[in-house]
């Protein structure tokens, strides 16, 4: 997963895809053996999201964060694969009720400035400033 975002980043496309690809198919293989790992199903959902598949991509995240009863690190995973399948309704809902820590990491991460830059999220800032 790691790889292919360096490789996105660089612009270097196919081999980008390439990675996200195998690290799909690492992620089934650890899916199968523990299909409730929750952590294990945001990565699927992002790296689908990074492969075109929207429709799993969702599938898998809504997954994850039933198993997961909303950890962080889910949410976090979630909210980047809402945001790669160009669902902001579906990551502002998330974040409603986020720690302040995650939105804070979220306004600074690099493929989020679409998101940093919309006035729900700015809003969303504001009202965790004012708590």
């Amino acid at each position: 997963m790691n790889l292919g975002t360096s490789l996105r980043r660089a612009g270097i496309q196919r081999e980008s895809l390439e990675a996200y690809r195998k690290g799909r198919e690492i992620s089934e293989a650890v899916l199968a053996q523990n299909p409730r790992d929750a952590i294990e199903n945001s990565n699927l959902a992002y790296l689908c999201a990074r492969l075109g598949e929207g429709g799993r991509a969702i599938f898998e995240a809504a997954r994850a964060l039933q198993i997961s009863g909303k950890n962080n690190n889910v949410r976090w995973m979630a909210a980047l694969t809402y945001e790669a399948i160009g669902r902001r309704d579906l990551t502002l809902s998330l974040l409603e009720d986020a720690p302040r820590s995650m939105l804070d990491r979220l306004s600074r991460f690099p493929d989020l400035a679409d998101l940093r830059a919309d006035s729900r999220f700015q809003r969303l800032l504001g009202t965790q400033n004012s708590k």
